[in-house]
This record gives structure tokens, C-alpha cells and sequence, in this order.
């Protein structure tokens, strides 16, 4: 295809008109849409890239490897909107259900990142023993303090 050639020559506003033309042509083909998607991420054009990829979507709605640009997309894009990029986690969501591989993966934790949906905090005992740190006796990372106890120099957890 001259699309993929004008993209390695990094002739990403040549890339798009090609790949235009392409999807005109195969209005059903996914991968020419996510060509042209490709394209204008490339150029810096991430709204309408948004679009593009929405479009394919809309015809190809079980598309997991559509989503999976879909979710980098809204998840990546100054653009995106929240409700892109909610329907982004959804997405990511439901296709580390199906198929927990590291494209999907990474994938989903960009979304969960890009929607502000981090893993829940840590409480200090569990935070220590996953840091492998040497902590104090202090009564702060002991669940139950009991009596107060003599200072003494650091244990490990």
C-alpha cells in the first residue's frame, strides 16, 4: 500500500490521504481505518483521530484489536473527552476479562491511569512488606498497638 511507504518515509499528511482514499473505497476493511488513525496520531491530529477510530467502532463494534486503539487513544489524547475516556476503561475492562495478555494489559492500565481509577491505597503494614523496608516499632504500622513498648532499634516487617 503507498499509505504504509508514505508512513515509513514519515509522510504522515501523504499516509492519511492515501489511507482516506482506502477506507472511501473499503468502507468495511477495520485495518484500513486503523491505518488512517495511525496516520494522524502521527501528524499530531489525535481529535480526528478520535474520530476516525469511532467510526470504525461504529461498524465494528466487537473489534477487540479497534478497542485496544481506541482505549491508547482516548486514553493518550489531550482531546478525548471524559466520557471517551470512561468508554475507554469500559473497553479496557472488558477485553482484560476476555484476554489479560500484556497488549491488552498495558492497554488498560493506561485507561485506568488516564481516568484517575488507580489501585486503592495500601495501608502502612501491607505498604511496608511490599517495599521490603526496615520499619519502626511505632504504633502507626502496627494494626493493634497493645501496650506501648520500649524503643528499640528497627525490625524489619
Amino acid at each position: 500500500m503507498l499509505g504504509n511507504a508514505e508512513m515509513r518515509r514519515q509522510r504522515y499528511a501523504q499516509a492519511a490521504e492515501q489511507y482516506r482514499q482506502l477506507t472511501a473505497l473499503q468502507p468495511d476493511a477495520p485495518l484500513a481505518q486503523a491505518h488512517l488513525t495511525a496516520a494522524l496520531v502521527a501528524q499530531g491530529q489525535c481529535a480526528e483521530a478520535l474520530q476516525s477510530i469511532n467510526k470504525a467502532l461504529a461498524r465494528h463494534s466487537r473489534d477487540g484489536d479497534l478497542m485496544v486503539i481506541y482505549i491508547r487513544l482516548a486514553s493518550t489524547c489531550a482531546a478525548a473527552s471524559a466520557q471517551e475516556r470512561d468508554i475507554a476503561l469500559d473497553y479496557g475492562q472488558l477485553l482484560y476479562k476476555q484476554s489479560p495478555d500484556t497488549n491488552t494489559a498495558s492497554a488498560y492500565a493506561l485507561a485506568r491511569r488516564s481516568s484517575k481509577q488507580r489501585a486503592p491505597v495500601m495501608a502502612p503494614p501491607q505498604r511496608c512488606i511490599a517495599r521490603r523496608c526496615n520499619c519502626s516499632s511505632s504504633s502507626r504500622h502496627r494494626t493493634n498497638p497493645g501496650p506501648p513498648r520500649m524503643p528499640t532499634s528497627r525490625r524489619r516487617c
